[in-house]
Protein backbone atom coordinates (compact mmCIF):
# COMPACT_ATOMS: atom_id res chain seq x y z
CA UNK A 1 0.00 0.00 0.00
CA UNK A 2 1.03 3.40 -0.77
CA UNK A 3 2.53 5.18 2.27
CA UNK A 4 1.03 8.31 1.61
CA UNK A 5 -0.65 9.70 -1.73
CA UNK A 6 -1.14 13.24 -3.23
CA UNK A 7 -3.47 14.58 -5.39
CA UNK A 8 -3.19 17.86 -6.47
CA UNK A 9 -4.12 20.26 -8.70
CA UNK A 10 -2.82 23.50 -9.55
CA UNK A 11 -3.32 27.01 -8.04
CA UNK A 12 -5.52 29.61 -9.43
CA UNK A 13 -7.16 32.55 -9.16
CA UNK A 14 -5.35 35.62 -8.68
CA UNK A 15 -5.69 37.60 -4.85
CA UNK A 16 -8.82 35.68 -4.45
CA UNK A 17 -10.20 35.58 -1.22
CA UNK A 18 -11.22 32.20 0.03
CA UNK A 19 -11.25 29.50 1.88
CA UNK A 20 -10.11 25.86 1.74
CA UNK A 21 -11.86 22.65 2.81
CA UNK A 22 -11.73 19.49 3.89
CA UNK A 23 -13.62 16.11 2.84
CA UNK A 24 -13.55 12.70 2.32
CA UNK A 25 -13.56 9.20 0.33
CA UNK A 26 -16.55 7.10 0.29
CA UNK A 27 -15.65 4.54 -1.85
CA UNK A 28 -18.42 1.76 -0.05
CA UNK A 29 -21.13 5.01 0.68
CA UNK A 30 -23.82 3.66 -1.79
CA UNK A 31 -23.67 0.50 -1.19
CA UNK A 32 -24.48 0.26 2.86
CA UNK A 33 -27.81 0.17 4.25
CA UNK A 34 -30.10 3.86 3.93
CA UNK A 35 -30.30 4.49 7.51
CA UNK A 36 -26.32 3.76 7.22
CA UNK A 37 -25.44 6.38 4.91
CA UNK A 38 -27.70 8.64 6.38
CA UNK A 39 -26.21 8.73 9.75
CA UNK A 40 -22.74 8.69 8.25
CA UNK A 41 -23.91 11.50 5.71
CA UNK A 42 -24.79 13.44 8.72
CA UNK A 43 -21.59 12.91 10.63
CA UNK A 44 -19.71 13.94 7.83
CA UNK A 45 -22.22 17.65 7.69
CA UNK A 46 -21.99 17.69 11.42
CA UNK A 47 -17.68 17.68 11.43
CA UNK A 48 -17.89 20.34 8.61
CA UNK A 49 -16.98 17.91 5.35
CA UNK A 50 -17.27 19.54 2.45
CA UNK A 51 -16.45 17.19 -0.59
CA UNK A 52 -17.29 13.53 -0.96
CA UNK A 53 -15.42 11.48 -3.84
CA UNK A 54 -17.78 8.44 -4.92
CA UNK A 55 -17.64 5.98 -8.01
CA UNK A 56 -19.42 4.21 -10.38
CA UNK A 57 -18.99 0.58 -9.26
CA UNK A 58 -20.62 -2.57 -8.59
CA UNK A 59 -21.18 -4.26 -5.22
CA UNK A 60 -21.67 -7.09 -3.56
CA UNK A 61 -23.47 -8.30 -0.06
CA UNK A 62 -20.92 -9.15 3.06
CA UNK A 63 -17.92 -7.30 4.00
CA UNK A 64 -15.27 -4.98 2.84
CA UNK A 65 -13.02 -2.72 4.95
CA UNK A 66 -14.88 -3.60 7.79
CA UNK A 67 -18.10 -2.18 5.82
CA UNK A 68 -21.10 -4.11 5.83
CA UNK A 69 -22.70 -3.84 1.97
CA UNK A 70 -26.56 -4.44 2.09
CA UNK A 71 -26.77 -4.93 -1.49
CA UNK A 72 -25.91 -6.52 -4.80
CA UNK A 73 -25.53 -4.16 -7.64
CA UNK A 74 -23.58 -4.82 -10.85
CA UNK A 75 -20.73 -3.08 -12.48
CA UNK A 76 -22.08 -0.43 -15.15
CA UNK A 77 -20.91 -2.09 -17.98
CA UNK A 78 -20.74 -6.27 -17.30
CA UNK A 79 -20.31 -6.02 -21.22
CA UNK A 80 -19.16 -3.27 -23.73
CA UNK A 81 -21.86 -0.24 -24.64
CA UNK A 82 -24.87 -1.80 -22.06
CA UNK A 83 -25.10 -0.39 -19.08
CA UNK A 84 -26.79 -1.54 -15.84
CA UNK A 85 -28.10 1.73 -14.62
CA UNK A 86 -29.39 -0.28 -11.67
CA UNK A 87 -25.26 0.85 -10.61
CA UNK A 88 -26.01 4.31 -11.51
CA UNK A 89 -29.94 4.45 -9.66
CA UNK A 90 -27.89 3.12 -6.24
CA UNK A 91 -25.84 6.08 -6.51
CA UNK A 92 -28.04 8.49 -7.16
CA UNK A 93 -30.11 7.62 -4.04
CA UNK A 94 -26.99 8.48 -2.25
CA UNK A 95 -26.50 11.65 -4.19
CA UNK A 96 -30.09 12.33 -2.93
CA UNK A 97 -29.47 10.96 0.46
CA UNK A 98 -26.21 13.86 0.28
CA UNK A 99 -28.17 16.41 -0.66
CA UNK A 100 -31.30 16.35 1.88
CA UNK A 101 -28.37 15.71 4.89
CA UNK A 102 -25.02 16.79 3.52
CA UNK A 103 -25.62 20.51 4.59
CA UNK A 104 -24.10 21.65 1.55
CA UNK A 105 -21.73 19.44 1.00
CA UNK A 106 -20.85 18.20 -2.70
CA UNK A 107 -19.22 15.26 -4.85
CA UNK A 108 -17.19 14.57 -6.62
CA UNK A 109 -17.72 11.16 -9.05
CA UNK A 110 -14.66 9.16 -10.32
CA UNK A 111 -16.70 7.29 -13.36
CA UNK A 112 -14.40 4.50 -13.64
CA UNK A 113 -11.09 2.40 -11.88
CA UNK A 114 -8.51 2.96 -14.24
CA UNK A 115 -6.87 -0.31 -12.09
CA UNK A 116 -9.25 -2.74 -14.12
CA UNK A 117 -7.35 -2.12 -17.19
CA UNK A 118 -3.93 -3.09 -15.05
CA UNK A 119 -5.65 -5.86 -13.75
CA UNK A 120 -5.03 -4.32 -9.99
CA UNK A 121 -8.70 -3.67 -9.33
CA UNK A 122 -10.78 -6.69 -11.18
CA UNK A 123 -9.81 -9.35 -13.48
CA UNK A 124 -13.84 -8.72 -14.82
CA UNK A 125 -13.68 -5.39 -15.65
CA UNK A 126 -14.88 -4.87 -19.39
CA UNK A 127 -12.32 -2.93 -19.98
CA UNK A 128 -8.94 -5.20 -19.03
CA UNK A 129 -8.98 -7.08 -21.95
CA UNK A 130 -8.16 -3.63 -23.82
CA UNK A 131 -5.22 -2.99 -21.34
CA UNK A 132 -2.43 -0.64 -22.15
CA UNK A 133 -4.38 0.06 -25.52
CA UNK A 134 -7.33 1.29 -23.68
CA UNK A 135 -5.45 4.79 -23.99
CA UNK A 136 -4.21 4.68 -27.90
CA UNK A 137 -6.45 2.53 -29.84
CA UNK A 138 -9.64 4.12 -30.98
CA UNK A 139 -12.26 1.03 -30.47
CA UNK A 140 -11.90 1.79 -26.37
CA UNK A 141 -12.19 5.28 -26.75
CA UNK A 142 -15.34 5.71 -28.41
CA UNK A 143 -16.65 3.21 -25.74
CA UNK A 144 -15.73 4.87 -23.60
CA UNK A 145 -16.77 8.23 -24.51
CA UNK A 146 -20.40 6.32 -24.73
CA UNK A 147 -20.03 5.53 -21.73
CA UNK A 148 -19.09 8.96 -19.92
CA UNK A 149 -22.03 10.30 -22.48
CA UNK A 150 -24.49 8.11 -20.77
CA UNK A 151 -23.13 8.65 -17.23
CA UNK A 152 -23.38 12.37 -17.81
CA UNK A 153 -26.64 12.32 -19.04
CA UNK A 154 -28.31 9.59 -17.08
CA UNK A 155 -31.64 11.46 -15.47
CA UNK A 156 -31.86 10.29 -11.64
CA UNK A 157 -34.65 7.67 -10.72
CA UNK A 158 -34.55 8.85 -6.85
CA UNK A 159 -33.47 13.21 -7.78
CA UNK A 160 -34.98 13.34 -10.73
CA UNK A 161 -32.14 15.15 -12.03
CA UNK A 162 -29.99 15.15 -14.94
CA UNK A 163 -26.40 14.63 -13.24
CA UNK A 164 -24.67 16.92 -16.64
CA UNK A 165 -26.53 19.37 -14.82
CA UNK A 166 -26.61 18.49 -11.46
CA UNK A 167 -24.36 21.07 -9.57
CA UNK A 168 -26.02 21.19 -6.51
CA UNK A 169 -24.68 18.29 -5.20
CA UNK A 170 -22.12 17.02 -8.23
CA UNK A 171 -18.91 19.79 -7.94
CA UNK A 172 -16.55 17.81 -10.62
CA UNK A 173 -16.46 14.21 -12.41
CA UNK A 174 -13.43 12.60 -13.10
CA UNK A 175 -12.20 11.46 -16.30
CA UNK A 176 -11.37 8.76 -14.09
CA UNK A 177 -9.81 7.07 -11.14
CA UNK A 178 -5.88 7.32 -11.82
CA UNK A 179 -5.75 6.99 -15.58
CA UNK A 180 -2.60 5.48 -17.06
CA UNK A 181 -1.72 3.92 -13.13
CA UNK A 182 -0.04 1.13 -14.69
CA UNK A 183 2.31 3.19 -16.94
CA UNK A 184 6.16 3.09 -15.83
CA UNK A 185 7.27 5.81 -18.37
CA UNK A 186 4.62 8.61 -19.01
CA UNK A 187 7.35 10.80 -21.18
CA UNK A 188 7.74 7.93 -23.54
CA UNK A 189 4.56 7.54 -24.66
CA UNK A 190 2.70 7.91 -27.88
CA UNK A 191 0.93 11.09 -29.14
CA UNK A 192 -2.37 9.07 -29.11
CA UNK A 193 -1.91 8.32 -25.30
CA UNK A 194 -0.69 11.98 -24.58
CA UNK A 195 -4.13 12.92 -26.33
CA UNK A 196 -6.49 11.03 -23.95
CA UNK A 197 -7.31 12.83 -21.44
CA UNK A 198 -7.81 16.27 -22.86
CA UNK A 199 -10.07 14.50 -25.40
CA UNK A 200 -12.37 12.61 -23.05
CA UNK A 201 -12.31 16.12 -21.41
CA UNK A 202 -13.24 17.99 -23.96
CA UNK A 203 -16.39 15.73 -25.17
CA UNK A 204 -17.27 15.53 -21.45
CA UNK A 205 -17.57 19.85 -21.40
CA UNK A 206 -19.61 19.85 -24.79
CA UNK A 207 -22.15 17.62 -22.26
CA UNK A 208 -21.92 18.92 -18.85
CA UNK A 209 -22.97 22.40 -17.09
CA UNK A 210 -20.41 24.70 -17.33
CA UNK A 211 -21.20 24.37 -13.40
CA UNK A 212 -19.67 21.46 -12.92
CA UNK A 213 -15.88 20.85 -13.51
CA UNK A 214 -13.76 17.94 -14.64
CA UNK A 215 -10.88 16.57 -12.89
CA UNK A 216 -8.07 14.64 -14.21
CA UNK A 217 -8.50 12.06 -11.39
CA UNK A 218 -4.84 11.60 -10.71
CA UNK A 219 -2.63 10.79 -14.02
CA UNK A 220 -0.71 7.85 -13.67
CA UNK A 221 -1.20 7.17 -10.11
CA UNK A 222 2.60 7.55 -8.45
CA UNK A 223 4.16 10.90 -9.65
CA UNK A 224 7.07 8.21 -10.30
CA UNK A 225 5.35 7.62 -13.57
CA UNK A 226 5.76 11.49 -14.66
CA UNK A 227 2.50 11.63 -15.70
CA UNK A 228 0.74 14.13 -13.51
CA UNK A 229 1.59 17.57 -15.74
CA UNK A 230 1.26 15.53 -18.72
CA UNK A 231 1.32 18.86 -21.01
CA UNK A 232 -1.35 17.77 -22.75
CA UNK A 233 -3.73 17.61 -19.99
CA UNK A 234 -1.67 20.96 -18.54
CA UNK A 235 -2.75 23.13 -21.41
CA UNK A 236 -6.05 21.26 -22.13
CA UNK A 237 -9.17 24.10 -22.06
CA UNK A 238 -11.52 21.48 -21.02
CA UNK A 239 -9.73 20.22 -17.66
CA UNK A 240 -10.08 22.51 -14.51
CA UNK A 241 -8.10 20.21 -12.31
CA UNK A 242 -5.04 18.56 -12.53
CA UNK A 243 -3.45 16.12 -10.39
CA UNK A 244 -0.54 17.65 -9.86
CA UNK A 245 2.16 19.29 -7.52
CA UNK A 246 2.97 23.26 -8.80
CA UNK A 247 4.29 23.10 -12.31
CA UNK A 248 5.35 26.35 -14.14
CA UNK A 249 3.76 25.63 -17.16
CA UNK A 250 0.60 27.59 -19.05
CA UNK A 251 -2.64 26.98 -17.75
CA UNK A 252 -3.38 26.94 -14.15
CA UNK A 253 -5.44 24.57 -12.67
CA UNK A 254 -7.31 23.97 -9.40
CA UNK A 255 -4.95 22.17 -6.15
CA UNK A 256 -6.75 19.93 -4.16
CA UNK A 257 -5.54 16.60 -2.17
CA UNK A 258 -8.08 14.33 -3.31
CA UNK A 259 -6.68 11.10 -1.34
CA UNK A 260 -5.04 11.99 2.15
CA UNK A 261 -3.61 8.77 3.18
CA UNK A 262 -1.98 7.66 6.40
CA UNK A 263 -0.73 4.35 6.93
CA UNK A 264 -1.11 4.35 10.43
CA UNK A 265 -2.02 0.84 10.84
CA UNK A 266 1.03 -0.77 9.50
CA UNK A 267 3.30 1.60 11.39
CA UNK A 268 1.46 1.48 14.55
CA UNK A 269 1.48 5.57 14.70
CA UNK A 270 -1.14 7.61 17.13
CA UNK A 271 -3.88 8.11 14.53
CA UNK A 272 -5.32 10.79 16.32
CA UNK A 273 -2.51 12.98 16.44
CA UNK A 274 -0.77 12.11 13.16
CA UNK A 275 -4.01 13.06 11.51
CA UNK A 276 -4.33 15.90 13.16
CA UNK A 277 -0.88 16.94 12.89
CA UNK A 278 -1.19 16.27 8.94
CA UNK A 279 -4.34 18.20 8.31
CA UNK A 280 -3.11 21.09 10.13
CA UNK A 281 0.05 21.46 7.90
CA UNK A 282 -2.30 21.53 4.92
CA UNK A 283 -4.74 23.34 6.63
CA UNK A 284 -1.98 26.21 7.39
CA UNK A 285 -0.60 25.98 3.61
CA UNK A 286 -4.54 26.91 2.19
CA UNK A 287 -4.31 23.34 0.48
CA UNK A 288 -7.58 21.56 0.09
CA UNK A 289 -7.97 18.26 1.24
CA UNK A 290 -10.09 15.00 1.21
CA UNK A 291 -9.11 12.09 3.68
CA UNK A 292 -8.32 8.67 2.70
CA UNK A 293 -10.15 6.84 4.27
CA UNK A 294 -12.25 7.73 7.14
CA UNK A 295 -14.88 4.91 8.10
CA UNK A 296 -17.74 4.63 10.44
CA UNK A 297 -16.75 2.37 13.06
CA UNK A 298 -16.12 -0.98 12.05
CA UNK A 299 -19.10 -3.42 12.27
CA UNK A 300 -19.14 -6.19 14.36
CA UNK A 301 -19.53 -9.31 11.71
CA UNK A 302 -17.24 -7.14 9.67
CA UNK A 303 -13.98 -7.12 12.67
CA UNK A 304 -12.44 -10.17 10.61
CA UNK A 305 -12.34 -8.41 7.37
CA UNK A 306 -11.20 -5.25 8.68
CA UNK A 307 -7.96 -6.86 10.39
CA UNK A 308 -7.10 -8.69 7.26
CA UNK A 309 -7.38 -5.95 4.51
CA UNK A 310 -4.14 -4.73 3.79
CA UNK A 311 -5.30 -1.14 2.88
CA UNK A 312 -3.61 0.15 6.13
CA UNK A 313 -4.98 3.91 5.54
CA UNK A 314 -8.40 3.03 6.56
CA UNK A 315 -9.60 5.42 9.83
CA UNK A 316 -12.64 4.28 12.04
CA UNK A 317 -14.43 7.47 13.00
CA UNK A 318 -13.58 6.94 17.11
CA UNK A 319 -10.10 6.42 16.12
CA UNK A 320 -9.69 9.60 14.03
CA UNK A 321 -9.73 11.67 17.20
CA UNK A 322 -11.15 15.31 16.31
CA UNK A 323 -12.12 15.59 12.93
CA UNK A 324 -14.85 18.52 13.24
CA UNK A 325 -11.60 20.45 14.25
CA UNK A 326 -9.54 19.70 11.49
CA UNK A 327 -12.52 20.45 8.91
CA UNK A 328 -13.47 23.44 10.34
CA UNK A 329 -9.43 24.63 10.29
CA UNK A 330 -10.08 23.91 6.77
CA UNK A 331 -13.14 26.22 6.26
CA UNK A 332 -11.31 28.66 7.84
CA UNK A 333 -8.02 28.63 6.06
CA UNK A 334 -7.30 31.37 3.70
CA UNK A 335 -6.23 30.09 0.33
CA UNK A 336 -5.74 31.78 -3.21
CA UNK A 337 -7.88 29.11 -4.83
CA UNK A 338 -12.27 29.97 -4.48
CA UNK A 339 -13.73 26.50 -5.57
CA UNK A 340 -16.89 28.58 -4.93
CA UNK A 341 -17.76 26.69 -1.54
CA UNK A 342 -17.43 29.12 0.63
CA UNK A 343 -17.08 28.87 4.39
CA UNK A 344 -20.31 27.30 5.00
CA UNK A 345 -21.30 23.65 4.15
CA UNK A 346 -21.36 21.83 7.53
CA UNK A 347 -20.73 22.99 11.34
CA UNK A 348 -17.03 24.37 12.16
CA UNK A 349 -18.00 23.18 15.96
CA UNK A 350 -16.32 20.36 17.49
CA UNK A 351 -19.38 20.57 20.03
CA UNK A 352 -22.07 19.82 17.30
CA UNK A 353 -23.83 16.68 18.24
CA UNK A 354 -23.51 13.94 15.84
CA UNK A 355 -25.73 11.46 15.30
CA UNK A 356 -24.89 7.61 16.37
CA UNK A 357 -23.55 5.13 14.20
CA UNK A 358 -25.92 2.20 13.26
CA UNK A 359 -26.16 -0.30 15.86
CA UNK A 360 -24.42 -2.77 13.56
CA UNK A 361 -20.99 -0.16 12.91
CA UNK A 362 -21.56 -0.52 9.42
CA UNK A 363 -18.67 1.48 7.88
CA UNK A 364 -18.08 3.05 4.78
CA UNK A 365 -14.81 2.56 2.93
CA UNK A 366 -13.55 5.97 2.01
CA UNK A 367 -10.48 6.29 0.00
CA UNK A 368 -8.29 9.02 -0.13
CA UNK A 369 -5.26 8.45 -2.65
CA UNK A 370 -3.29 12.13 -2.74
CA UNK A 371 0.05 12.31 -2.63
CA UNK A 372 1.77 14.46 -0.08
CA UNK A 373 0.34 13.54 3.42
CA UNK A 374 2.43 12.19 5.54
CA UNK A 375 2.83 11.24 9.25
CA UNK A 376 5.87 10.06 11.53
CA UNK A 377 5.98 7.60 14.05
CA UNK A 378 6.53 10.68 16.28
CA UNK A 379 3.41 12.88 14.98
CA UNK A 380 5.42 15.33 13.66
CA UNK A 381 5.13 16.46 9.62
CA UNK A 382 5.97 19.22 8.01
CA UNK A 383 4.35 19.92 4.49
CA UNK A 384 4.17 23.21 2.21
CA UNK A 385 7.61 23.47 1.07
CA UNK A 386 10.98 22.92 2.73
CA UNK A 387 12.72 25.12 5.23
CA UNK A 388 14.58 28.37 4.04
CA UNK A 389 18.26 25.53 5.55
CA UNK A 390 16.89 23.15 2.63
CA UNK A 391 13.92 21.70 4.78
CA UNK A 392 16.61 19.47 6.52
CA UNK A 393 14.91 16.60 8.39
CA UNK A 394 15.54 15.14 12.10
CA UNK A 395 17.18 13.11 10.81
CA UNK A 396 19.53 15.29 8.45
CA UNK A 397 17.98 14.08 4.79
CA UNK A 398 17.40 16.92 3.04
CA UNK A 399 14.54 18.47 1.31
CA UNK A 400 14.59 19.08 -2.62
CA UNK A 401 11.95 20.83 -3.10
CA UNK A 402 12.36 24.89 -1.75
CA UNK A 403 9.19 26.35 -0.64
CA UNK A 404 7.09 28.91 -1.29
CA UNK A 405 7.46 31.74 0.55
CA UNK A 406 3.62 31.90 1.52
CA UNK A 407 3.54 28.08 2.48
CA UNK A 408 6.76 27.41 3.54
CA UNK A 409 7.20 24.74 6.37
CA UNK A 410 10.24 24.40 8.59
CA UNK A 411 11.59 20.79 9.97
CA UNK A 412 10.08 21.63 13.12
CA UNK A 413 6.40 21.22 11.18
CA UNK A 414 5.92 24.88 12.10
CA UNK A 415 3.75 26.67 9.09
CA UNK A 416 3.39 29.81 7.93
CA UNK A 417 0.43 31.64 6.23
CA UNK A 418 -1.81 29.72 3.87
CA UNK A 419 -0.50 30.56 0.64
CA UNK A 420 -2.13 27.94 -1.51
CA UNK A 421 0.56 25.83 -3.16
CA UNK A 422 1.96 22.37 -1.63
CA UNK A 423 5.06 20.20 -1.74
CA UNK A 424 6.05 18.25 -4.24
CA UNK A 425 6.56 15.47 -2.03
CA UNK A 426 6.35 12.75 0.88
CA UNK A 427 9.17 12.16 2.78
CA UNK A 428 9.34 9.92 6.01
CA UNK A 429 12.66 9.89 7.72
CA UNK A 430 13.91 6.82 10.13
CA UNK A 431 12.66 8.89 12.88
CA UNK A 432 8.97 9.32 11.54
CA UNK A 433 9.33 12.90 10.85
CA UNK A 434 7.75 13.79 7.10
CA UNK A 435 8.15 16.40 5.17
CA UNK A 436 5.75 16.75 2.54
CA UNK A 437 7.68 19.48 0.65
CA UNK A 438 10.35 17.54 0.25
CA UNK A 439 10.58 15.45 -3.08
CA UNK A 440 12.60 12.18 -2.38
CA UNK A 441 13.87 8.93 -4.88
CA UNK A 442 12.89 6.42 -2.38
CA UNK A 443 11.26 3.15 -3.28
CA UNK A 444 7.45 3.39 -3.69
CA UNK A 445 4.89 0.56 -3.08
CA UNK A 446 2.70 -1.32 -5.68
CA UNK A 447 -0.47 -1.04 -5.63
CA UNK A 448 -0.71 -4.76 -6.73
CA UNK A 449 -0.88 -6.43 -3.40
CA UNK A 450 -3.93 -4.21 -1.67
CA UNK A 451 -7.34 -6.08 -1.05
CA UNK A 452 -10.65 -4.39 -2.38
CA UNK A 453 -8.05 -3.04 -4.86
CA UNK A 454 -6.76 0.15 -3.16
CA UNK A 455 -4.03 0.99 -5.24
CA UNK A 456 -3.65 4.63 -3.44
CA UNK A 457 -3.39 7.36 -5.83
CA UNK A 458 -0.95 9.61 -7.26
CA UNK A 459 1.73 10.14 -5.27
CA UNK A 460 3.32 13.52 -5.46
CA UNK A 461 6.90 12.32 -4.22
CA UNK A 462 7.71 8.95 -3.38
CA UNK A 463 6.91 8.03 0.00
CA UNK A 464 9.62 6.62 1.88
CA UNK A 465 9.92 3.77 5.09
CA UNK A 466 12.17 3.37 7.63
CA UNK A 467 13.96 0.52 5.61
CA UNK A 468 14.80 3.53 2.40
CA UNK A 469 15.47 6.28 4.02
CA UNK A 470 18.65 7.31 2.78
CA UNK A 471 17.52 7.05 -1.22
CA UNK A 472 16.80 10.40 -1.13
CA UNK A 473 16.94 12.02 -4.30
CA UNK A 474 15.93 15.39 -6.39
CA UNK A 475 12.49 15.52 -7.92
CA UNK A 476 12.07 18.90 -8.54
CA UNK A 477 11.51 22.44 -7.07
CA UNK A 478 8.48 24.28 -6.42
CA UNK A 479 8.63 28.14 -6.86
CA UNK A 480 10.35 29.88 -4.54
CA UNK A 481 8.29 33.41 -4.91
CA UNK A 482 5.04 32.11 -3.94
CA UNK A 483 4.26 33.15 -7.65
CA UNK A 484 0.73 30.56 -7.84
CA UNK A 485 -1.50 33.70 -8.05
CA UNK A 486 0.28 35.07 -10.67
CA UNK A 487 -0.58 32.43 -13.04
CA UNK A 488 -4.22 32.89 -12.35
CA UNK A 489 -6.50 32.78 -15.25
CA UNK A 490 -9.50 33.91 -13.21
CA UNK A 491 -11.14 30.08 -12.86
CA UNK A 492 -12.67 29.28 -9.78
CA UNK A 493 -15.31 26.39 -8.46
Amino acid sequence: MLFTSLLASLVLASGAAANSWGGNNLLMLQGMEESAQIDFIKRQAADGSKVLRLWVRGYKKGCEKGTNIAIDAPDLETELGKYNDETLDVLDRTLGLIQEHGQGMKVIISPHNANAIYGLWSLTDVYTKFGPGFYNQDEPQKIYDNRLQHILEYKGRHTGKAWKDFSEVILAFDLQNEPFVGAKDCPNLGQADKQWACKRATNMRKILSPDIKIATGGLGGAIDNKCTFMAEAMSCDAIDAISAEWNEQKGSKLMYVEELGIEWRKKGWDIAKTFSDVTSTLNSAGVPWMSWMLIPDVAGNCKDNYNSDTDYNIIPLDKAGDIAKAMSGAAAAKSDQDWGLGAGGGSSSSSVTRPLNQGNGTSSDVMSHTNGTSSSDNGTTTAGGSSSTGGSSSTGETASNGGSSSGETSASGETSSAGGTFSQGTETSSQGATSSGSSTGGSTESSKGNSQGNSGGARMGASRSKDDASSSKEKGSWPKDGASASKSDGKSW
